[in-house]
């Protein structure tokens, strides 16, 4: 009986220690973590690119926003990395014309190799979202991207005049 227990309890600490780290390396490895301060050496390349080709003005508004990110997330999945951005109130003053939320504009780098895509995201005026497929956690310390290919999907500084257009079918 003494034995029987002892493997028992034996098992029960063995799957402590699996939970536990599991839990570490999932903390430590993946999923999301907050930042405050600059941005790495590949997501600023990555940026200037994109305020180089952005024409009519957006790559001031880029530059500006830039300049006056204070913190963000940044989550490492296996296939894809992210990075979401938030400013403070000086964050604001320059903004593009454009409001809603739509992708900006897409880009392809080479990296020892291996091919990178990114995408630009946009909401109320300013940058909210980098997605870089696949991850490229290993190299966010590198600052020499071999920019491929670029395309703009929209125009930041494009003015929308979108109005709600009531439902023809709707009872007043």
């Amino acid at each position: 009986m003494l034995i029987f227990l002892a493997i028992l309890g034996g098992i029960f600490l063995l799957f402590v220690l699996a939970v536990v780290v599991g839990r570490l390396y999932e903390k430590y490895t993946l999923g999301p973590r907050s930042f405050k301060g600059g941005l790495k050496p590949l997501e600023i390349a990555l940026f200037k690119e994109l305020e180089t080709r952005l024409t009519n003005g957006g790559g001031e508004v880029v530059s500006h926003q830039l300049r006056n990110i204070n913190q963000g997330t940044r989550s490492y999945f296996n296939k894809r990395y992210l990075l979401e951005l938030y400013g403070n109130s000086s964050y604001m003053q320059l903004l593009f014309t454009r409001k809603d939320s739509f992708k900006l504009a897409t880009l392809s780098f080479v990296f020892a190799s291996e091919k990178y895509n990114v995408e630009f995201k946009a909401y109320d005026g300013s940058i909210v979202e980098m997605t870089v497929k696949p991850s490229c956690k290993k190299i966010l310390w590198t600052n020499k991207p071999v920019i491929t290919k670029f395309r703009l999907a929209n125009d930041p500084m494009e003015a929308l005049d979108l109005k709600v257009i009531p439902d023809s079918r709707t009872i007043t």
